[in-house]
């Protein structure tokens, strides 16, 4: 009986643990932006050699894709649906020929695509 009590009390704390540490959508459209925003300038803002000028191209491109962060939420924010479940949330975010899912635990994103 001893061992039951246990193991219900752990699980217990567990799930408090997992319903406190829920990420919220906010947090979800910080985190999907800023992924979002380290994938476009490692496939566009490459610099073609090691010249100065193609290194100020390839910052100059890196802080416009920054700039755009918060219109990249908006955008997110649009094409994102939550499902709350309590203990852990999933984000299904839509856009035209893509579909992303996210899982939300403990803090942290997990997605697959």
């Amino acid at each position: 009986m001893n061992k039951l009590v246990i193991a219900l009390v752990g699980l217990g704390a567990i799930a408090a643990a997992m319903g406190f540490t829920n990420p919220q959508k906010e947090q979800f459209l910080e985190y999907a932006s800023t992924k979002l925003a380290t994938e476009a300038k490692n496939a566009v803002c490459k610099p073609q050699n090691s010249s100065d000028l193609n290194s100020l191209i390839a910052n100059a491109c890196k802080s416009g894709i920054d700039l755009q962060k918060d219109l990249a939420k908006v955008a997110i924010d649009s094409a994102t649906r939550q499902e709350n479940m309590l203990l852990f949330s999933i984000y299904t975010t839509e856009f035209p020929g893509k579909k992303y899912q996210t899982v939300g635990i403990f803090g942290n994103f997990f997605t697959s695509n």
